[in-house]
């Protein structure tokens, strides 16, 4: 249930729960279980997320786990060539001029197998250009060289025998389904479910590296001083100790990126947004509709959105009217940066 869930939240949630479907379904196997857990770990998911698919196949006509594949497809081209500003393209008009693809039912017409088909260079660019966000994602934003760093010794400093095989194949297993990311769009908060596999490793990582350095320093000191080798309680302790250490020492780092970050995110908002709606809010009668790009305009202002199409004057005013718009919000950046035919 709780996978159907996180389905609802976001369709990725679907590959977690058929891996853990195919888990629950192999233990059984080799236990000799009866199929009772799989089948009701199945029918658990169902009922949360069938609702969903039959909305889907009522609006579209189309069997699918997601209404966004198209609109995935649609914007990889321009997330290459533009990368996080591609996502403006959402708001061009279909075929029909008279509906942008986020609302047109054309994006239901898009399948991913054929842009795979007829340009398979461009998924190759796609995985390349999100393998670099996730990179910068999870260096910059998520965990940073050092935890990184400590999370891969943890990961390979000792060898995976038989019972510590298992366990590592649980957690990489548990990964995978963040591979889907990769031919569609990586933003760092789609990353965040590795992060609790990242830490289990990081754990593992600075304990290695406690003992190492422990051990390192108990065989330059019986150097020094021979016969004085601790009991291995004591190590014991010693390692436990410099483990921490090191804890507080990586936590301190990981904090300090976190403010960094949160101040360049902070530097990236934009106030006059919200002055504008709150503005509207006092000054607009309600049943008043606004266009704008800036979904948080029409939320201060406690009215309708109408989304501002991608086009010229013409288009964005004949758009507005046949949608009731009352009020047009655009701002400097988005004149000079997105839409320089505005101007």
């Amino acid at each position: 249930a709780a996978f159907g869930a996180s389905y609802l939240v976001r369709t990725e949630g679907i590959f977690w729960w058929a891996l853990f479907l195919l888990l629950v379904t192999v233990v059984a196997v080799k236990r000799r279980q009866r199929w009772t857990t799989p089948l009701l770990f199945a029918l658990g998911f169902l009922v949360f997320a069938l609702p969903y698919v039959f909305y889907l196949y009522s609006n579209t006509g189309r069997l699918m786990i997601s209404g966004k594949t198209g609109i995935v497809v649609f914007l990889s081209p321009y997330f290459i060539e533009l990368g996080g500003l591609g996502h403006d393209l959402l708001t061009s008009l279909d075929s029909t001029g008279r509906e942008i693809m986020w609302l047109s039912p054309e994006q239901f017409d898009i399948s991913f197998l054929q842009w795979v088909r007829s340009d398979p260079a461009g998924l190759v660019r796609l995985v390349r250009a999100n393998v670099a966000l996730a990179e910068e994602g999870l260096l910059q934003v998520l965990a940073g060289p050092w935890i990184v760093a400590a999370a891969c010794l943890g990961l390979f400093a000792q060898p995976w025998r038989r019972c510590r095989l298992a366990a590592e194949a649980f957690w990489l297993a548990a990964l995978l389904p963040l591979a889907i990311l990769f031919i569609s769009k990586v933003e760092t908060r789609y990353l965040i479910p590795a992060v609790p596999v990242l830490l289990v490793w990081t754990a593992h990582g600075l304990v290695r590296l406690a003992e190492w350095l422990v051990g390192t320093w108990q065989e330059v000191h019986s150097l020094i001083r021979p016969g004085t080798a601790p009991h291995a309680a004591t190590l014991s302790r010693r390692v436990a100790a410099v483990a921490v250490l090191l804890l507080v020492v990586a936590s301190a780092l990981a904090l300090r990126m976190q403010l960094k970050t949160a101040r360049a995110e902070q530097a990236g908002l934009t106030p006059s947004h919200q002055a504008a709606g709150l503005w509207l809010a006092e000054n607009s009668q309600e049943g008043d509709a606004i266009m704008s790009r800036a979904r948080e305009v029409a939320l201060y202002a406690d009215r309708s959105l109408v989304a501002l199409p991608r086009g010229d004057w013409t288009t964005v005013l004949d758009y507005g009217r046949a949608r009731g718009a009352d009020y047009l919000v655009i701002d400097s950046w988005e004149i000079d940066e997105l839409r320089p035919q505005l101007a």
